[in-house]
């Protein structure tokens, strides 16, 4: 059951006794239609507030998500800009090395056919 904290709640909740009964039909006031309008406002009102709650963490959870990916995307493109950087040194290294033992190679070849 729902637990009633206030008088305002209370009330609504026994709007049912102001009913009277007879052996072939129960009649409606219209005292218990507008408490049941009442009752079903306040408990759609809250159930719309909690969704808006609801949507808002929601929100804030996706804004976190949203940034650390943000964070981790910055990270990656630093990281292969450095790495691209640092692989075009390497790889001019590699180049005038390879041009050194080409030219070693074709000194040792000359000085063996001298020889």
């Amino acid at each position: 059951g729902r637990r009633v904290t206030s008088n305002k709640h209370a009330k609504k909740l026994n709007f049912v006794s102001n009913y009277s009964y007879n052996k072939t039909s129960v009649v409606f006031p219209f005292e218990f239609l507008k408490n049941f309008e009442a009752l079903m406002s306040g408990v759609h009102s809250e159930a719309i507030q909690k969704q808006i709650q609801q949507d808002w963490a929601n929100r804030e959870y996706i804004e976190v998500i949203t940034a650390s990916i943000k964070k981790i995307t910055d990270f990656l493109n630093s990281f292969d800009m450095s790495c691209r950087g640092r692989l075009a040194g390497l790889n001019e290294k590699l180049t005038t090395l390879e041009r050194r033992i080409e030219y070693l190679e074709a000194r040792v070849q000359k000085n063996d056919l001298l020889a």
